[in-house]
């Protein structure tokens, strides 16, 4: 839940446009290196739709089109493996980041525990029994948007912030916080709101309960060992890491995402998913989704077009739906930001297999 309208006049929403972006294949071995552009502290845009545009920008272009398809074909056959995905006429969107978290309230090294979560894409309604939607088990794709170009130079910093404001773990009448919460203001901030809008709308009369999980460090973040992302600064400053990397040839956008453990010290008794208008007024009700809890040994063994088991520890569209429900099976076909996330828990995951499928989706448009 990011606080954008409101705090305009405070700091813009930067959109930084990639101008280079160099992938090196080696065997299994593959380099990714985001080299960020001179003004990258001071690039912004205060209107919130530049997003929409930039994503846009290539999408009805031939000539783009046809230019994506020569770089995946320069990095997939070239003798040395290298490509480059960015130019000034071709800007590839800054990459977003996100963490896929495994959950456990049970003992440490209790496996029997461990649980993992995934939004469920309900599309602002209960799920409908028995229907099969599209996309239905889907983890966010988080936007590349940041209000600190700090974060541009390590999106495992956005990553984690992104968990810490958008999944709130429950037991019994509090909402469990990270014991770091404070070096997080605005997150703090915007969780206050969303307690005092639940609390006044729902009447849930919850309370925080600060230091329930130990904090996420950039070192508990879970990556692919062969897909190394490194984020160059001008000047030459470089932050390198580990990561589960997707690439999505519609955008040109590159997606980090990351698999990390949460030993959470109290029972859960439920999670809320915290959207809605991004503004600190309280009269308006928060908008909380769904959260589908799918064992992660389930997750791995779908296929396409099967279903998983899986339930709603928390559905919450008012209050009359405060309350565990139980779905059953849900049809699964995996949405395009979850499929490199199994595809690595499967080890079946390569960048060079991601871009591949962006080939061929271009080769299918």
């Amino acid at each position: 839940m990011r606080k954008r309208e409101s705090r305009k006049s405070k700091m813009a929403i930067y959109i930084v446009a990639i101008p280079k972006v160099e992938v090196e294949l080696e065997e299994e071995k593959s380099t990714i290196r985001v080299r960020l552009p001179e003004d990258y502290r001071s690039a912004r845009i205060d209107d919130p739709a530049g997003r929409r545009r930039l994503e846009k920008r290539h999408a009805d272009d031939p000539t783009w089109v046809r230019w994506i398809g020569e770089q995946l074909d320069a990095i997939l056959n070239g003798d040395a493996g290298t490509g480059v995905l960015a130019d000034p006429r071709y800007p590839m969107r800054s990459p977003g980041a996100g963490i896929l978290p495994r959950i456990s309230s049970g003992p440490a090294g209790d496996d029997g525990g461990v649980i993992l979560h995934i939004r469920g894409s309900n599309r602002g309604s209960v799920w409908p029994l028995g229907t099969d939607i599209a996309h239905p088990l889907s983890w966010k794709a988080f936007a590349g948007i940041t209000g600190s170009a700090d974060e541009l130079e390590d999106p495992r910093k956005t990553a984690i912030m992104e968990l810490y404001e958008e999944l709130s773990l429950i037991a019994g009448d509090k909402m469990l916080l990270p014991s770091d919460i404070h070096r997080y203001p605005e997150v703090l901030q915007q969780l206050e709101t969303a307690l005092k809008r639940i609390n006044r709308h729902y009447q849930f009369k919850l309370s925080f309960l600060h230091g329930a999980y130990e904090p996420i460090e950039p070192r508990d973040l879970e990556g692919d060992a062969n897909t190394w992302l490194e984020i160059v600064a001008p000047g030459g400053r470089r932050t390198g890491f580990n990561a589960i990397v997707n690439y999505d040839p519609w955008t040109n956008a590159l997606e980090v995402s990351f698999l990390t453990t949460l030993q959470v010290q109290a029972p859960l008794t439920g999670l809320l998913s915290l959207s809605g208008p991004e503004n600190d007024d309280v009269g308006l009700k928060p908008y909380m989704e769904d959260i589908l809890v799918v064992r992660q040994d389930d997750l791995i063994e779908a296929e396409p077009g099967e279903t998983v088991a899986a339930t709603h520890l928390l559905s919450v569209h008012g209050p009359a739906n405060y309350l565990r429900t139980g779905p059953g099976r849900l049809f699964y076909t995996p949405s395009p930001t979850l499929e490199p996330i199994v595809a690595y828990m499967r080890k079946g995951y390569s960048f060079r297999s991601v871009l591949e499928k962006a080939r061929n989706m271009l080769e299918n448009r």
